[in-house]
């Protein structure tokens, strides 16, 4: 099936094809974009491709130069390397000054942000050294005569902005530093971690210079420290095999890592990360770049090129139209500073929504480190039982804002859970079609231009059973429709979802269940990020599955989103990762179909008593990797579908950081967190939890065993918070490995139940 692009778009338009992109370069003055092409196997040259427009075009310059910089202090100015030669443009490359004194052999020049005079090169180590120091603007250099760099090629610098503070790593993995602008040199402390680790790249916080960061070049991760290398402490929340790590001179608490498990970001300087891997495309992440200008824009080399990603701070939260119900909102402030997020009550229509008595928009203050959970009309100030059909629309002040909100009764009969909506895409999928219920779609336009929506039933084989007339959205608006009421006279079946494509991106969310006695939702499946995760990982995850339990039945639906037959097996585990029900042989899948089996159909041999476990979903792929993948969601229900509800997506790439966005324990309540190790080793997992003012309430540390699981109650995981009345806060969960998480809210006389993913930061 044809997909088209997500949030990662390649930016190779006039790049040169066939040939790799080996180093890349943004000009602090205007944003312009250089990237350095490998163009001869035999003797490597390279050839540096221009950008005016963030990657969108290129022209390519014909200089074959060996190393190529660009001068932040001086615009214009740029400097360039080759056989053995050291060039100078004051005019964007126009013109070049040659004939300047060049060190031997040099590959690498780096120039210092804050003092325009000062240079160093990096290059073959000849008799004089592999690292070289300029006062004068490369006019004249000198050897630097510290006895690992006569030794060993140096690999990477880290210059503070003052010129003074100079870290350096050598081709052996060592670290070392100058305080006196490179003159001399000493070995850092983090040399001598236990066990022996050999690091690569090295990074400045912006601004602070005490600050150092260094990634692990033997699957050691990454390391910081906040004293200058004085002491070092491995950063928690990374994958073992860090390939590039970056810091944003903007946001100087941000920092970007590329790992096996994608490329992650970190907005509080480490403490927690989260995966931006929407569309991102399979291959070694080589280097990454956010823009001077704006940090919502970021670049990636790998090995299919330059690719750039688009970060939008905007959340969307459907209001939900249900006899009874209300919508409730909780946002939380993970990072350093307070921030404000805009909530904006809007129309069908896409124009705000008037509230006499009450405003609109609202802002909501969140100190730093805090929540806070209110009911819609609460927030808007109206006594109003509904605001009618519509969205709400969420802005923060920075990207680190996250949002949960819920649809519930008074009584809370009916409930259930969701992450904001913050992914528009423009092909989706919505995986219900109220078979024995109401299924009710939700359409959204975050744009500012209208779109029109192709709707088609899928069924047996992935064939199209019907197309809809296309749905009109209108900037900013939202059409909310029944399933059964777009594909009029259409036979549904349990195999059947909708499949929903436009010209430009948008938001699509689904409401579902028994009118009156059971709701559950899901947003919008999507197929291209199941693509892209599938190439990282082989499988999809489910923390906790209720196996023979005759009060709850376990339902899981997978759709084939690849190009080939499949073969979809599974199995289910224990605490310790031991197996303790298979589903058999793996069941043939065509390409677009679906399947949705309950716990009793997916392991009809079990015969033992009701269980809890971790469920895997696996695809046994054939020779190629590529066009491969699968999308699953989990419902969890009583056996009539009349009292109990919940559905949550299967996890399709673990990360290794987690936020539970809201508390709610008491004598009537209950939270509970879910966690599964996929890796092939145990992982040691943090948990804290927060107050809604941003006080730390308890902390934990659990160790998951290979393939394990844990599942637990908030109390049980901080037993100092047992007997208390939490009605508020979250939780941050951070692992040394990725995992699956999620988390469980409801009534503890079980009258309904909430599940909703662990967030990510986007």
């Amino acid at each position: 099936m044809q997909r088209p692009s997500q949030s990662w778009r390649t930016a190779l338009t006039g790049l040169m094809a066939g040939t790799q992109q080996s180093y890349m370069e943004i000009d602090q003055s205007n944003g312009r974009l250089y990237v350095m092409s490998e163009t001869d196997v035999v003797s490597p040259k390279r050839r540096v491709n221009i950008s005016d427009d963030r990657g969108a075009t290129w022209r390519r310059n014909d200089w074959a130069v060996d190393a190529f910089a660009v001068d932040t202090n001086v615009p214009g100015t740029l400097y360039a390397a080759a056989a053995q030669q050291f060039f100078k443009s004051t005019d964007y490359g126009t013109t070049w000054k040659t004939g300047l004194n060049s060190p031997p052999g040099v590959k690498q020049i780096r120039l210092v942000p804050g003092r325009p005079n000062l240079a160093f090169t990096i290059g073959a180590i000849y008799p004089e050294g592999s690292l070289w120091r300029s006062a004068d603007s490369g006019l004249s250099w000198t050897a630097v005569k510290y006895h690992r760099f006569l030794e060993t090629t140096v690999g990477n610098l880290a210059i503070s902005e003052d010129g003074k503070t100079v870290f350096a790593v050598d081709d052996w993995g060592w670290l070392h530093k100058s305080t006196d602008e490179g003159v001399t040199w000493q070995e850092s402390p983090v040399n001598a971690v236990n066990p022996p680790v050999a690091y690569s790249d090295v990074h400045l916080e912006p601004g602070n210079k005490d600050h150092v960061y260094i990634r692990s070049r033997q699957g050691y991760g990454a390391y910081e420290s906040r004293d200058g290398g004085a002491t070092w402490t491995r950063l928690r929340g990374l994958s073992d095999n860090v390939s590039c790590l970056a810091t944003d001179s903007r946001n100087p608490a941000w920092v970007i890592a590329g790992t096996d498990s994608g490329l992650l970001l970190s907005e509080d300087r480490g403490a927690s990360w989260s995966l931006l891997n929407a569309g991102f495309v399979k291959g070694p992440i080589t280097a990454v770049r956010l823009d001077p200008f704006d940090s919502r824009h970021i670049y990636a080399l790998t090995s299919a090129g330059l690719l750039s990603y688009t970060r939008d701070p905007v959340a969307w939260v459907p209001r939900l139209s249900s006899p009874g119900g209300q919508i409730g909102l909780a946002f939380a402030n993970p990072g350093p500073a307070q921030i404000t997020t805009k909530l904006t009550a809007l129309e069908a229509a896409g124009t705000n929504l008037v509230i006499p008595g009450g405003q609109n928009p609202v802002a909501i203050e969140l100190d730093a480190g805090g929540q806070q959970a209110r009911i819609d009309v609460e927030a808007f100030g109206t006594a109003a039982p509904s605001l009618g059909d519509g969205w709400l629309r969420a802005e923060a002040s920075t990207l680190s804002c996250l949002g949960m909100f819920s649809w519930f009764t008074a009584d809370l009969a009916m409930l259930d859970t969701w992450e904001v909506l913050r992914s528009p895409s423009r092909f989706q999928l919505l995986p219900e079609v109220g078979l024995d219920g109401f299924a009710r779609l939700h359409l959204a336009n975050p744009g500012q231009t209208a779109i029109d929506v192709r709707l088609q039933l899928i069924g047996d084989e992935g064939k199209v059973k019907a197309t809809a007339p296309r749905i009109h959205v209108p900037a900013g608006g939202v059409v909310v429709q029944e399933a059964k009421a777009v594909f009029a006279g259409a036979e549904f079946a349990a195999s059947d979802y909708v499949m929903l494509s436009a010209d430009r991106a948008f938001l699509a969310f689904e409401f579902f269940g028994r009118e009156g006695k059971t709701v559950a939702g899901v947003a919008a499946l999507d197929p291209e990020r199941t693509a892209r995760a599938s190439r990282f990982y082989d499988e999809l995850y489910l923390p906790q599955f209720v196996l023979a339990d005759p009060l709850v039945r376990s339902v899981v639906t997978i759709i084939n989103v690849g190009d080939t037959k499949e073969g979809v097996g599974w199995t289910l585990s224990d605490e310790e990762g031991k197996s303790v029900a298979s589903g058999g042989s793996a069941v043939p899948l065509a390409p677009g179909s679906k399947i949705a089996l309950d716990d009793r159909q997916m392991f009809p041999a079990y015969q033992g008593p009701p269980r809890t476990g971790a469920l895997r979903v696996y695809v046994s792929k054939g020779q190629s990797y590529e066009n491969v993948g699968i999308i699953g969601l989990a419902t969890f229900q009583d056996e009539k579908r009349e009292q109990l509800l919940t559905a949550l997506p299967l996890v399709i790439d673990p990360s290794p950081s987690f936020l539970l966005g809201h508390l709610a324990a008491s004598d009537a309540f209950f939270t509970g967190i879910a966690l599964m190790n996929p890796n092939q080793a145990a992982v040691d997992v943090d948990l804290r939890a927060f107050s809604p003012d941003g006080a730390e309430l308890a902390s934990t540390t659990v160790v998951l065993a290979k393939g394990g699981r844990r599942s637990q109650l908030l109390a049980e995981y901080f037993p100092t918070l047992a007997g208390k009345d939490i009605a508020g806060g979250y939780v941050r969960v951070s692992a040394s490995q990725p995992v699956a998480c999620f988390g469980i809210y409801g009534p503890r006389n079980m009258s309904s139940l909430a599940m909703i993913p662990g967030q990510a930061l986007q």
